[in-house]
């Protein structure tokens, strides 16, 4: 407070007025819009409201068009449920709000409109955003953003009739694979890795600990069939892992791509206070070629509980936790900075239950497949016992979606023993996902 009334308060004379209790807008030093209108008047003007039912998320849905618009222009929008707040002025109705007249319902369903179509509609003074589900909602709020058209640093909307957009949904099926650093052993047949991805014939996969052995045996037995993005390895020298991603050469272009490591200076080789091993996640922005689909698809490794993967005598490392979920706070910082859908998949050394994955799947943007799945199959443990033979209960192996535009029909922890050995001392994980645009 001292520093707010010496530095600005008491620096801004009579004409240079900071902030009065009338304003609604932050100030910070720039954003894209001086200011925002829709259909000729200030969006300042505009209440959110959504239906109080929210059956298809209508609340998070209003709460995320008014961060949107806060973010480029300052703007602060009240955002309300239709039973809280009386009919006034100018308003965005989120979903088949109590302002939404039958007349209306039916000009909508008249349309073009169905369950892969989101509607913009016009009445009165006020304006009306309809989707048939969640993720349509979300495309519909993309729609709406879309239209904004700059004009001498001001943003304007203009909508002078309803519009009705068909929504693209793309299938496809995706992988995580921990493969085992080590292929110089007798233990496994490593063999077995490339059989079970053949087999599953994702579309795009993660591969953990990809050594450039790895590397090498991949290239030559999967051929031209996928890409590979290696990204950077976690560590210089002749050690080090990737986190790799793999997609189907003619189904995908590849349109950006990055590696960041877990620490405070993501950018290059560190890591968190407390960590005994460098971390990373990679990531990489795909479009399908046919469908125009974009999405981005990120392959992580989080810290281990144990010092050391090769010693014998691995030590407890007690920082373990913290590690982790910091690490996940900065996995969770990033996708939801991310403007596209995404996939986030990886060996991520906790389970379902612990601090780390629920730090990553709090909030309203990455869920756990597995728990918006249709269809589950497989359940139990990811990991294999150090002789590759048995089983065990933990599961650290997982897929994660943004589930405001994707949605999850099939979601599998795939058992690929093999005789009595399993290929690698982790589970294949699987899930048939639908990304809209």
């Amino acid at each position: 407070v001292y520093l707010l009334y010496n530095d600005i308060l008491k620096n801004a004379k009579d004409a240079d007025v900071v902030m009065t209790k009338d304003m609604q807008k932050t100030v910070r030093e720039t954003y894209t819009y001086s200011d925002l209108t829709l259909n000729g008047t200030s969006i300042s003007e505009y209440t959110i409201v959504y239906t109080r039912s929210n059956t298809k998320a209508e609340k998070v849905v209003a709460a995320s068009l008014a961060e949107k618009i806060k973010n480029i222009s300052g703007i602060i929008l009240t955002v309300t449920d239709d039973k809280s707040h009386e009919p006034s002025g100018r308003e965005i109705q989120i979903g088949d709000t109590n302002r939404i007249s039958d007349a209306l319902i039916t000009e909508r369903n008249s349309s073009d409109y169905s369950n892969e179509h989101s509607y913009i509609g016009v009445y009165d003074s006020g304006i009306w955003i309809s989707g048939s589900s969640n993720i349509i909602l979300n495309c519909a709020l993309d729609s709406f953003m879309s239209m904004i058209n700059p004009t001498d640093g001001v943003g304007e909307i203009s909508i002078s009739s309803a519009v009705t957009k068909k929504h693209t949904a793309l299938s496809l099926k995706v992988l995580n694979y921990n493969v085992r650093y080590d292929l110089e052993t007798n233990e496994r047949d490593p063999l077995g890795v490339i059989d079970t991805i053949c087999a599953e014939a994702p579309d795009v996969f993660g591969a953990i600990e990809v050594t450039d052995q790895w590397k090498e045996l991949f290239d030559s037995s999967l051929g031209q069939e996928y890409t590979c993005v290696t990204g950077k390895k976690n560590k210089t020298g002749d050690g080090g892992e990737y986190c790799a991603i793999f997609y189907k050469t003619d189904e995908f272009d590849l349109i950006s791509q990055g590696t960041k490591w877990f620490s405070k200076t993501p950018d290059r080789q560190s890591l968190y206070s407390g960590a005994k091993h460098y971390m990373t996640f990679n990531y990489a922005e795909l479009c399908h070629k046919e469908s125009g689909v974009r999405f981005m698809f990120v392959t992580a490794h989080f810290e281990p509980y144990r010092t050391s993967s090769t010693d014998p005598n691995q030590i407890v490392n007690p920082k373990a936790d913290d590690v982790r979920i910091a690490q996940a706070k900065q996995l969770k910082a990033f996708i939801e900075a991310q403007e596209i859908p995404v996939v986030l998949v990886g060996d991520f050394n906790d389970s379902p239950n612990a601090k780390s994955i629920k730090e990553l799947i709090s909030g309203q943007v990455v869920s756990y497949a597995m728990d918006i799945a249709k269809e589950q199959v497989g359940k139990g443990g990811t990991l294999i016992s150090g002789d590759y033979k048995t089983r065990g209960s933990a599961v650290y192996d997982y897929v994660f979606v943004t589930a405001n535009k994707i949605s999850v029909a099939r979601y599998e922890i795939i058992d690929n023993k093999v005789g009595d050995t399993y290929p690698s001392d982790h589970l294949p994980v699987s899930a048939n996902i639908s990304v809209y645009q």
